[in-house]
């Protein structure tokens, strides 16, 4: 004998439910996403590059002014 799932649940449970299963997948889809060793590698490495560039960049712009401070006090 077959029910029809209307026959016991109003459409507010419906609702709820296509919510629920939406929101579980949509779960498991960032989770698999996360647990992906080799992008956050790859994302480490990246920000280590960058951040070696930007720090380097910080330090030659210093060097920089602090020569442009030094020939201008000496004029």
């Amino acid at each position: 004998m077959k029910i029809k799932v209307s026959e016991w649940l109003s459409e507010e449970e419906m609702k709820k439910e296509i919510k629920l299963k939406m929101e579980e997948e949509s779960d498991n889809e960032t989770k698999n996403v996360k647990k992906d060793p080799k992008s956050n590698k790859i994302q480490e490495k990246y920000d280590d590059k960058v951040m070696k560039w930007w720090n380097e960049r910080k330090q030659k712009d210093k060097t920089k002014i602090i020569e442009k401070f030094k020939t201008l006090s000496n004029k």
